[in-house]
């Protein structure tokens, strides 16, 4: 789950440039425990969007971890990011938690179709529409976070 690690370390290094779509990000979208125990600790100390710069955040962050997650939480807030400056820092950021939001989105697709299959669309009409109403929601917010994954 090399994604998601680049995702916490994004949360971690550089949360001003990925705070509002990581902060949305449910606990669902990290599928390795100790990323979503990480993922806990970042929404637990406030949120990206309410980080402090500097080493503060990590500091932050660490008062809400538990045995091991404090050194994964070290080690991402000093992993190598793969760019080179700042405004490929920003795209490759956007990018990488975008791509992450349209992954959990897509798992969200498939558990809203397998439930809208299990629907009677005669007997169920009202549910069945709630469902479908919620899926073509779900597919507009997929394709928009794909869009921003490839276009960032």
């Amino acid at each position: 789950m090399q994604l998601e690690q680049r995702v916490l370390a994004c949360a971690l290094q550089v949360p001003h440039l990925v705070a509002d779509e990581f902060d949305a990000l449910p606990e669902q979208a990290f599928g390795v425990p100790a990323h979503r125990a990480v993922r806990d600790a970042i929404a637990a100390a406030g949120g990206a969007a309410e980080a402090p710069a500097g080493p503060e955040w990590v500091e932050r962050v660490l008062e809400h971890t538990e045995g091991g997650v404090a050194g994964l939480v070290g080690s991402l807030a000093v992993a190598d990011l793969p760019v080179s400056d700042d405004a490929e820092l920003d795209r490759w950021a956007v990018s990488v938690v975008a791509a992450l939001t349209a992954q959990a989105v897509t798992r969200a697709v498939a558990d809203l179709r397998r439930r809208l299959q299990r629907l009677d669309p005669v007997a169920d009409a009202e549910a069945h529409a709630a469902a479908f109403a919620e899926l073509m929601a779900m597919e507009v917010k997929r394709r928009a976070a794909r869009e921003r994954a490839l276009g960032a």
